[in-house]
């Protein structure tokens, strides 16, 4: 009867430590992301920043370009957007995530011949992306995957002609698509993706799993 006691004790022991160890990994288990990059030459901060459309300026500039001289400030520079990402981890290879997206075109269009014709335009951008990556290597060390976004962009508009304000927002499709990434790192990863889209063609940053 003793015997049969101390087996039972021990079983029940057993149990009870691999119970411990099984809940000690999963608390080990990365389930989120949270990521901070800066993205070279987003499209809608190219978009704004070359004017490939210039209905949006004052009809004097778009008929005589050639008498103004045309200053830009991008923020950040190099026609660059800051992206806020979020990702969840889920069992397979397919990782859902959000992004979200902020640049900023502040321009001055001098007039070479009367300065009463020169003005100023602030386009302040937000994109909002909802997206996946599917990770092909997923290790705890080096992550190797590609992605897709689509959602819609904010473009907000100021333009500061004779001293009056007029301000004017849109909205449209906005998509990113990141053909190869990398990350490094456990807790906390550097990563650098390459892509096309509103979040930039090349990204850089770094994130915090938890």
């Amino acid at each position: 009867m003793k015997n049969i006691c101390i087996i039972i004790c021990i079983s029940t022991g057993c149990c009870f430590a691999k119970q411990n160890d099984s809940l000690l990994q999963n608390s080990k288990i990365v389930k989120n992301e949270i990521c901070i990059s800066y993205g070279l030459f987003a499209f809608n901060s190219i978009f704004t920043g070359y004017r490939l459309s210039g209905s949006d300026l004052p009809y004097d500039y778009v008929v005589n370009k050639n008498n103004y001289q045309r200053n830009i400030k991008e923020i950040p520079p190099l026609f660059g957007g800051f992206n806020f990402g979020y990702k969840r981890y889920i069992k397979n290879k397919f990782v859902p995530l959000l992004n979200i997206t902020y640049t900023q075109i502040n321009s001055e269009f001098n007039n070479k011949i009367s300065d009463t014709l020169s003005f100023k335009s602030k386009d302040y951008s937000i994109a909002i992306l909802p997206g996946f990556e599917y990770h092909y290597l997923q290790k705890p060390l080096i992550q190797l995957y590609s992605g897709l976004q689509l959602g819609l962009y904010i473009n907000k508009q100021k333009l500061i002609e004779n001293k009056q304000e007029i301000s004017n927002t849109k909205t449209g499709f906005a998509f990113q698509v990141d053909i190869i990434g990398i990350s490094v790192g456990k807790r906390i990863s550097g990563f650098i993706e390459l892509g096309f889209g509103f979040t930039g063609i090349i990204k850089t940053g770094i994130s915090a799993k938890f």
